[in-house]
């Protein structure tokens, strides 16, 4: 009698789980965006309650039932959803770009974001690309978010902030994005105790390949670090950094792509010198520098071992080098660098009163 009870009592907790594994599940394998998973079986999401996600291994019954992962993410239908709310106030190009990251990777859904601007136009724009919510008011994005997003120009925080400094909650998440605006700044103009991220991202994170580096005060926790780490490495890679050297940061990520650029242009136009159209000369040359960064990041070899593996004795690509070096290329790239940084420094110490 007792093993008939325990058999039906297993087949009752089994139709159970079956029913829940139809509405909610996730797989094991979530990408290299989520490398901090121990790979395990496949497992079904029962029930969130007291800000824990309750899982069991699909092999066992509930018995095997568990706390998972806390408060920082759903698993829904094989992709990852914070259980956080996130606005934007601004919503430009780098808004977009990290709303398409969160959303493509379904970090968040439509319903958990929402965005502000002063333009109609803009605003419409977004509603409709993302299907998110959107406002004239950054006082109702304020009151909403768990996560702020500061996504405006950097002569514009004061007075936003000014606006928004008594709406926002109490354990909310500053975010910024612009070049420029120290920590100790953000937290002098809100005049208060409070969670602040520092971020740099970069322009190709309209395509989804960023490069960001981030800093915090001390406010901030290591997962709630961790959890606007997540957000960022939606749309490219992501570096932990010290403050103090986000100005030479602001030389070799954000305004680097400039000179990138200007090297892609320089060899499409010896290319269409030599005879090649320039519309196959930008794909072929933009390809090939596409083709050696990833190169550099895959293979972890220093990028002067896989220049010497190009250059072949007495060939082309070794006869190209000789050229730049006579004109000085690598003292001239680090020159800019070295200009780049301390232009930084010195807008930094204007707009944070030093």
């Amino acid at each position: 009698m007792r093993n008939s009870k325990r058999e039906d009592s297993e087949r009752e907790e089994n139709s159970a789980a079956e029913r829940f594994s139809k509405i909610i599940s996730f797989e094991p394998d979530l990408g290299a965006a989520n490398k901090k998973f121990v790979r395990m079986p496949a497992l079904q999401v029962l029930s969130v309650h007291m800000q824990h996600i309750y899982v069991f291994n699909l092999g066992g019954t509930a018995n095997n039932l568990r706390p998972f992962w806390g408060w920082r993410f759903l698993y829904l239908g094989g992709g990852v959803v914070m259980n956080k709310k996130i606005g934007f106030i601004g919503c430009g190009n780098m808004a977009r770009a990290m709303i398409t990251g969160l959303l493509d990777s379904n970090i968040a859904v439509p319903g958990s974001i929402i965005a502000s601007n002063s333009t109609a136009g803009k605003l419409e724009a977004v509603r409709q690309d993302y299907g998110i919510e959107t406002t004239s008011s950054n006082r109702t994005v304020a009151r909403f978010a768990d996560i702020l997003v500061l996504s405006v120009k950097p002569n514009k925080y004061k007075g936003i902030i000014e606006e928004i400094k008594n709406e926002v909650k109490k354990d909310v998440i500053i975010v910024t994005i612009a070049a420029g605006i120290e920590i100790r700044t953000v937290e002098a103009a809100f005049g208060k105790e409070l969670k602040v991220v520092r971020a740099m991202p970069n322009i190709p994170a309209i395509v989804g390949e960023a490069m960001t580096a981030l800093c915090c005060n001390g406010q901030v926790a290591e997962e709630e670090l961790e959890t606007i780490h997540d957000i960022f490495s939606s749309f490219g890679l992501v570096e932990i950094i010290e403050e103090e050297l986000l100005d030479v940061i602001t030389a070799v990520s954000a305004s680097s792509p400039a000179l990138v650029y200007m090297f892609i242009e320089a060899l499409t136009d010896g290319a269409v010198l030599k005879g090649l159209s320039r519309d196959k000369a930008y794909r072929m040359v933009s390809q090939a520098v596409l083709g050696a960064a990833k190169m550099v990041l895959v293979t972890g070899k220093h990028p002067g071992q896989l220049k010497d593996s190009v250059c072949s004795a007495g060939g082309t690509a070794i006869e190209a080098v000789y050229s730049l070096e006579k004109k000085g290329f690598r003292g001239h790239v680090i020159e800019a660098i070295q200009k780049c940084t301390e232009k930084a420094e010195k807008l930094g110490a204007q707009m944070n009163g030093r």
